[in-house]
């Protein structure tokens, strides 16, 4: 009985030292390691999407005239849905954006041109991550730009192909590629471009086809940032359509646009955005070779998402 209760006395006394080590280990390995501390409001990041397949709806349009002797005006708007499935995980994205697109084009009775014109379609973004750092980024988009009158095949396809590589994490992305427009004015141009983030304010974006030097100007926590920026890009489209005479034709608006905006970004990708600036070097071109050149325009873009 005795040697019983020894025993379980010795088992006791080894348990409690044991436990003892443990904690003063515990205790030397925490020395000078401070507890995880949350992040103050305003340096909380602003998640970008929502945790489901939808992702909003975007509403946009835009007005670009000028007042020369052959003046052109053209107006549109945009109605698109973004749909998100993941591949596995939220790395791992295939975003489905349907849209409809209308632009009014008013050139005088002097130009050959349609006063309607469409586009229509679904892109089909995929975002994989090979490894740590490198990813690749691909999109797809067949669409109908037409003008509803032609018999001639309206569809066309665009897209971009780009590996991109985190050289300097959170700091600095490099990417290489090709995109291809689908215009006849400018049908591949490759896609090489950089992401830098000196820190959390700046950012400045050399990639085709919008480049951008940002600017944070808010920031409201986890809930909304805003943003000012410069940019230029090619504006226009190719589209087949019907000429006054019955032929049918391929139809090139073309210019080059430089702006100022302003985007916020909201909780869950929400937000709005606002834009004003140049469009020059103006051009209406057909593949049947007729040619016309307008004076630059002011214009002005908007949208908001939902």
């Amino acid at each position: 009985m005795d040697s019983l209760i020894c025993q379980l006395v010795r088992r006791v006394l080894r348990a409690t030292a044991l436990a003892g080590i443990t904690v003063c280990l515990m205790a030397i390995d925490s020395v000078g390691q401070e507890p995880e501390a949350e992040l103050a409001w305003d340096d909380q990041p602003v998640v970008r999407f929502r945790k489901s397949m939808f992702q909003g709806v975007i509403l946009s349009g835009g007005y670009v005239s000028d007042a020369g002797e052959n003046a052109l005006s053209i107006a549109d708007y945009k109605v698109s849905a973004r749909l998100a499935v993941p591949l596995g995980s939220f790395q791992n994205l295939l975003v489905l954006t349907p849209s409809f697109r209308q632009y009014f084009v008013n050139a005088g009775d002097a130009i050959d041109v349609p006063d309607r014109l469409y586009e229509t379609g679904v892109s089909l973004f995929t975002r994989y991550q090979w490894k740590p750092g490198l990813s690749i980024l691909a999109m797809v988009s067949p669409q109908l730009r037409t003008d509803f009158e032609t018999e001639d095949s309206s569809w066309r396809l665009s897209g971009f192909g780009v590996i991109a590589w985190e050289w300097i994490p959170e700091v600095l992305t490099v990417s290489f590629g090709a995109a291809y427009l689908g215009r006849d004015d400018l049908p591949v141009l490759p896609a090489v471009g950089l992401d830098w983030r000196p820190n959390a304010d700046w950012r400045l974006e050399l990639m085709f086809p919008r480049p951008r030097l940002m600017r944070r100007i808010a920031k409201n926590g986890p809930l909304s940032e805003t943003w000012a920026y410069a940019s230029i890009a090619p504006g226009g489209n190719t589209f087949n359509v019907r000429r006054s005479d019955g032929r049918d034709d391929e139809l090139t608006l073309g210019d080059i646009r430089t702006m100022l905006g302003v985007e916020q970004i909201r909780d869950g990708g929400r937000g709005w955005f606002a834009e004003l600036g140049l469009a020059f070097a103006r051009t209406i071109e057909y593949e049947s070779g007729d040619e016309y050149d307008f004076d630059a325009g002011m214009f002005g873009n908007a949208g908001v998402t939902f």
